[in-house]
This record gives structure tokens, sequence and C-alpha cells, in this order.
């Protein structure tokens, strides 16, 4: 039994084998008329995949350029904050060397006055030295 079921297979590829050669050359006939539209179509892919692989590149390079533009406009956003801070802070320094400017003018006025009445003390001092001492000896033996 299994003798016979071994002929009729092989009989039947016998057979088939006459069948698919027919088919086999025309598949490989098209497969040849094909060839150089094949080959476009792979030339074409590889265009495809160039220019998809450039556009992913260009992609990145914008992404990254957004964000740089990004960080730029912060720090430039920062900075104008802190010119604004520093600006403030010069007017108060201003505002201060300028009070200062005035107590200092208002001090050398008083010491100008100062130094004329020290001038004019230092002229009767001789003066009154001799009676100063009279009225201090005096007060001291009215004490005792």
């Amino acid at each position: 039994m299994h003798g016979d079921l071994t002929r009729s297979c092989t009989q039947t590829l016998r057979g088939a084998t006459g069948k698919t050669e027919e088919f086999t050359q025309q598949i490989e006939e098209h497969q040849r008329e094909l060839a150089p539209w094949t080959a476009k179509i792979t030339a074409k892919q590889s265009e495809v995949d160039m220019a998809q692989s450039e556009h992913d590149l260009l992609r990145e390079k914008a992404d990254s350029l957004t964000t740089s533009y990004e960080d730029a406009l912060n720090t430039l956003d920062m900075l104008k904050k802190s010119q604004e801070s520093k600006g403030l802070e010069i007017m108060e320094l201003q505002d201060s060397i300028d009070t200062s400017a005035g107590q200092i003018a208002s001090m050398k006025q008083k010491l100008k006055v100062y130094l004329i009445n020290f001038t004019a003390a230092e002229r009767y001092l001789p003066e009154l030295v001799p009676d100063t001492l009279c009225l201090v000896s005096n007060q001291l033996l009215l004490r005792k």
C-alpha cells in the first residue's frame, strides 16, 4: 500500500512538472519584462529614503533652532528685567549721592561758621583767661 501511494505521488509530480514549467517560464519572462521597472522603482525608493532622511535631519535642526531661539528670548527677557532693576538701583544711588552731597555742603557751611567763631574766640581768649581764673578762684574760696 505504501508503494502504491509513492508511485501515485511520483506520477502526479511528473505530470505537474510539465504543467508548472510553462507557468515558471511565463513568470520568468514577466520578471525580465518588469526588471527595468523594478530597477526604476528601487532607484526611486532610494531617492525617497534619502529625501526622508534629509527631511528628518532638517526637522531636528529646526527643532533645535526653535529651542535655541526660545532660550535666547528667555535670556533677553531676564537681561531686560535685570537692566531695569539696575536702572532703578542707579537712580536710588544717585538720590543717595545727591542727599549726601547736600549734607556735606551743609556741614561745610556749619564748619565755616564754627571756624569763624573759633577764630574770634581765640582772639578774646587771652583777655578772658585771667578773668576766668579769678572767677574760678573766687568760687573755690566761697565754697570753703
